[in-house]
């Protein structure tokens, strides 16, 4: 049981390496998208792009938090759990 939690931890730990050195890897090569993502995520909460914008403006400003808020969503809720959350979020808002 001890070795099932060991392993378990050692690929937890690997996941987030990887999901870090990806997010890197976007901010620097992809920077539009990244912002984009952003302010998509926000729409879906019901945040304007107008108030979102400040937001945005400081994390490119600080790359570092850019990819541990990124990574943060992304690992937190998985790229599918995410992607359903954003859109949950999407249908709560339509419909209130």
């Amino acid at each position: 049981m001890g070795l099932g939690a060991w392993l378990a931890a050692v690929n937890d730990e690997q996941q987030y390496a990887a999901e870090e050195a990806r997010e890197r890897r976007e901010v620097v090569e992809k920077p539009a998208a990244e912002e984009e993502e952003i302010y998509e995520i926000m729409r879906a909460y019901g945040v304007s792009e107008e108030a979102t914008r400040p937001l945005v403006e400081q994390l490119k400003g600080n790359q570092e938090m850019w990819v541990k808020v990124r990574g943060f969503q992304i690992l937190t809720f998985g790229a599918e759990g995410f992607a359903l959350l954003t859109s949950a979020a999407c249908c709560v808002k339509c419909s209130s």
